[in-house]
């Protein structure tokens, strides 16, 4: 990562962060556009469980903390009637109740808490989740290697009310024989494709048990285990000549790395840049790469299909590499009873901060900075790929990239996840993550909408081909062949 990009990324984290300097003294914040309840997540088994706090558990300890949180973060609290009206209901609701008893109970009564407010991707972790989470930051996990999905499970979720919670919805969709759970990436010389695993296959069996009736989290589970130990894994492949087989495979746990950006070049001067979150801690030092892998070629494509999202400020970050000048973002995020508005804008050489209240709209601070290093010539043809996984950060970056003009987006409308979420470390190996800003790229409002694509291609049938990137390689080719007519012309006409 370039110098210049710390010194946005600390920026970013910086205006994010002034709001929640008050945070409580048992919980440290971390604000990021969290990944949708989407259906698609690495195949982990656990980690060893996390130090716990030196006393014994205390529900009524979790409980107040994760309250705070809500109170003090979220969105829907801003205005101080409804907040007081809130606390009144949920300060003290399972005082004198068994319900903090234990720790499923206390994990439940604050889902109950947060799923009060109506937000979908509000979510409280528990331990095991909050452990997942940390090790996909880190990006290296103890597992089989792959990257699995629930196929049709976009179509589930969209069927969903809009109130349902991020908890409610990743628990909603179930595996079935219409909605199979399908491997949809493995990791380069991990242990499933050491034992054979390929792309596309469908998950039918773990150690022997079928995984209708579960949900895609619960599927995963079963693939947990300690490293050196051996999981069955019964799938349903289709052959090249279409008939379909049923094969089991022994497959050894181990730690595997997973690499979030993936770089080819086609031969023809096109690069093909394949970015899978924005959450791992090796996000930009990876993009970064392929970024400048991809400056000396003719045209570049950024995938970020079946991107869940991640750190918003990897995403504005990587924005910024690509954008020659104009809107990055905006943040509306909450502080204390008032909203602000935090402006991004990029010149050729300056980063301009604009920031100010929503209470009082013509008073402002500017703060300007030096622009990050623009990464790829701003008369380079780019195509951002999308689909109706790409979420959150995805869309922060394929939004400022439209909005802007500077890049041609393919693909299908993308989740609408246009708000983020502050992440509240709790006691007990637990975290919160409340929803405590909105952003719109390029200055357009994109929650519950999404990004429309400039031109839309559906998905391939059956994993034969890849009907978008194909359609993006012909985009480009066509770019480039406008640019070079353009030129003609220009020397013709002198």
């Amino acid at each position: 990562m370039r110098s210049q990009s710390k010194g946005l990324l600390a920026l970013i984290y910086l205006v994010l962060l002034a709001v929640h300097a008050s945070a409580c003294a048992t919980a440290s914040v971390s604000p990021v556009v969290r990944p949708s309840s989407a259906p698609s997540q690495p195949v982990v088994p656990p980690a060893p469980p996390p130090a716990m706090d030196q006393d014994q558990f205390d529900g009524s300890k979790l409980y107040k903390a994760a309250f705070e949180a809500v109170r003090d973060h979220h969105i829907a609290l801003v205005d101080s009637a409804r907040r007081h009206k809130w606390a009144a209901e949920w300060e003290g609701k399972y005082t004198g109740t068994m319900a903090l008893q234990t720790e499923e109970g206390t994990d439940e009564a604050i889902r109950a808490m947060l799923n009060s407010l109506g937000h979908r991707y509000d979510h409280h972790e528990d331990a095991g989740e909050t452990r997942s989470s940390k090790e996909k930051a880190e990006g290296s996990l103890v597992g089989v290697g792959v990257i699995a999905r629930l196929q049709g499970g976009e179509q589930l979720l969209k069927r969903l009310p809009k109130n349902v919670s991020a908890g409610q919805a990743r628990s909603s969709p179930v595996v079935s024989s219409d909605h199979p759970v399908t491997i949809q990436e493995l990791v380069e010389d991990g242990p499933a494709a050491r034992a054979g695993l390929r792309v596309g296959d469908v998950l039918r069996q773990i150690d022997g048990q079928s995984l209708e009736g579960l949900t895609l989290h619960q599927a995963v589970e079963k693939l947990r285990g300690q490293q050196g130990t051996v999981v069955q894994i019964t799938v349903a492949r289709r052959e090249m000549t279409g008939a379909q087989s049923q094969k089991t495979f022994s497959v050894n746990r181990r730690r595997v790395n997973f690499k979030v950006v993936n770089f080819r070049n086609f031969g023809d001067g096109i690069a093909h840049i394949k970015l899978s979150n924005f959450s791992s801690q090796h996000t930009l030092a990876e993009m970064s790469e392929a970024l400048q892998r991809a400056a000396a070629g003719k045209g570049v494509i950024i995938d970020l299909r079946d991107n869940p999202g991640g750190r918003v400020a990897f995403a504005a970050t990587i924005a910024a590499n690509l954008l020659p000048k104009g809107t990055l973002v905006v943040l509306n995020h909450r502080k204390g009873e008032t909203m602000m508005e935090n402006r991004l804008i990029l010149g050729k050489q300056l980063l301009i901060i604009l920031l100010r209240s929503q209470a009082e709209p013509n008073k402002g601070r500017l703060i300007p900075q030096p622009r990050p290093e623009l990464m790829i010539p701003k008369s380079m043809p780019m195509v951002v790929l999308v689909n109706e996984r790409s979420a959150s950060a995805s869309e922060l970056v394929s939004g400022a990239l439209k909005y802007n003009r500077r890049a041609v987006v393919v693909g299908r409308t993308t989740r609408g996840k246009g708000v983020g979420q502050t992440v509240v470390q709790l006691p007990y190996g637990r975290q919160i993550n409340v929803t405590s800003f909105e952003f719109l790229p390029g200055g357009r409002k994109i929650n519950e909408v999404g990004v429309t694509p400039d031109v839309v291609v559906d998905e391939s049938e059956n994993g034969k081909g890849d009907k978008q990137l194909d359609a993006a390689r012909r985009k480009i080719v066509q770019m480039l062949r406008d640019k070079n007519d353009t030129r003609r012309t220009k020397a013709s006409g002198n």
